[in-house]
């Protein structure tokens, strides 16, 4: 999966020139509300544990609930375009929810929001142009 999100990215910074940086940050940010509307809540421990990092991964893992943001995208760098940027759960369930684990989210939520992308980046470059 990650070779076609790096693909994408590619094709998207060709597309979006000069505006790149905003609108990578436009996808960054709609990318990470889309998980977290879609995350099934029960303690809302896992709805608080997305977080992003730019350029590397991060294994971290909160213990507060409640969060309605990735944790972390506040520092989402300004040069944004051109970069590896990660959204991740590390929760130890995170799979078995992706994989329908939970009622709530039978169709997961990683492999929802990766069929919308072209239409995320696409949106982005329009609210950017």
């Amino acid at each position: 999966m990650a070779g076609q999100f790096e693909m994408a990215l590619s094709q998207f910074a060709q597309k979006a020139g000069e505006r790149a940086d905003a609108a990578v940050r436009e996808v960054v940010l709609e990318v990470g509300a889309r998980l977290i509307a879609r995350s099934p809540v029960d303690t809302g421990r896992f709805r608080s544990n997305w977080h992003y990092s730019v350029d590397a991964p991060r294994s971290v893992i909160t213990a507060s609930t409640g969060e309605r943001a990735v944790t972390g995208v506040e520092a989402m760098p300004r040069d944004a375009s051109g970069r590896i940027h990660y959204i991740q759960n590390n929760l130890p369930y995170a799979m078995a929810l992706e994989r329908g684990h939970s009622k709530q989210a039978p169709n997961g939520m990683v492999g929802l929001t990766v069929l919308e992308f072209s239409g995320i980046v696409d949106d982005a470059l329009s609210v950017t142009r």
